[in-house]
């Protein structure tokens, strides 16, 4: 059902699309935002618009691979969430015991990062094609022209991180993470850890647990910013007025974020969403910028977390003591 309703959203947006005749990018930040939630891929729509073919075939194969790896259904047991999450070193839940490998705990976690994957890759999709949009039109609102390798290396620029406004949030986000309650043993106090499906030692997990967070929260990073400054803010900044497009911008980021983490995080997100968007215009509209900040926030306190927390980890099961 989800489906049909997400096509029919589609099929109404692009018509509106074609309706506003050369100005082709307002309906982009719509259909992306409007799909966001639905579980299906834009599959490079845009680009085809555009009648960028090759573009717009690869994001259609990749987002089309990735969907369907991430929504097939596994065949495992329904207790198989129940791994319990911390047990003494002598009664370490024994894989296999009631039917379960390490394979499938593998591809429950696969599943999750293909999910998240296809989330995040919808607004660089949708992006990419409102670049182009934009370059066939007249504007009064710069806006990046960066490549998406050269965007995604924002974090890594010295002239981000340099910069007090994109430091001071880096060191803000460490402490607050060093100030929340500990729910479970750290990472100190472990002797062994379940991360995707394997017992490996608490150095082994920090590592894998550090490079897939980079990756993931470089693509939330890229994928987020691309689409409510790069695209909803730059838009609405231009259409009614920069003040507008920055608070409207920054409200949706903060009601974005309701459905997965609730009300109390929608408000943190929409200060945030204001602090990023400030700066976006304050920076004459570098994107680079924003990405580098919005990775400073997210990156450092999932870090930590997981360091004082490591069941707070996306592929960790089960601690031993």
């Amino acid at each position: 059902m989800k489906s049909v309703v997400a096509i029919l959203i589609l099929t109404n947006l692009l018509q509106l699309n074609f309706v506003l005749g050369q100005n082709k990018s307002y309906a982009i930040p719509l259909i992306t935002l409007g799909l966001d939630h639905v579980d299906l891929p834009p599959l490079g729509i845009g680009h085809f618009l555009h009648e960028d073919y090759f573009v717009g075939s690869s994001f259609a194969v990749t987002e089309g691979l990735t969907y369907y790896f991430g929504n097939r259904a596994l065949n495992l047991k329904k207790d198989t969430l129940n791994y319990p999450a911390i047990s003494n070193e002598n009664v370490l839940y024994k894989r296999g015991a009631r039917g379960f490998s390490p394979g499938d705990y593998s591809q429950i976690a696969f599943q999750r990062y293909s999910k998240l994957f296809v989330h995040c890759l919808r607004p660089v999709d949708a992006f990419l094609s409102y670049q182009k949009y934009r370059k066939n039109e007249v504007h009064t609102i710069s806006m990046s022209n960066q490549s998406l390798w050269q965007l995604s290396l924002s974090p890594f620029k010295w002239k981000y991180l340099r910069e007090p406004e994109a430091f001071i949030p880096l060191l803000l986000s460490t402490g607050a993470a060093l100030l929340n309650d500990e729910k479970h043993p750290s990472i100190f106090q472990t002797k062994t850890l379940n991360w995707l499906g394997y017992d490996v030692s608490p150095t082994t997990a920090t590592i894998g647990n550090t490079f897939a967070e980079y990756l993931v929260l470089t693509l939330v990073s890229v994928g987020e910013e691309m689409l409510f400054r790069g695209m909803i803010q730059t838009e609405l900044s231009e259409s009614v007025n920069p003040d507008f497009g920055l608070i409207a911008s920054s409200v949706l980021f903060g009601l974005y974020h309701v459905p997965n983490n609730g009300w109390l995080y929608s408000l943190r997100a929409t200060a945030a969403g204001f602090y990023m968007g400030w700066q976006y215009k304050k920076s004459n509209y570098d994107l680079g910028r924003v990405i580098a900040i919005h990775f400073y926030i997210d990156f450092p306190m999932s870090f930590v977390d997981f360091l004082k927390d490591p069941l707070s980890g996306r592929g960790t099961y089960s601690i031993g003591l």
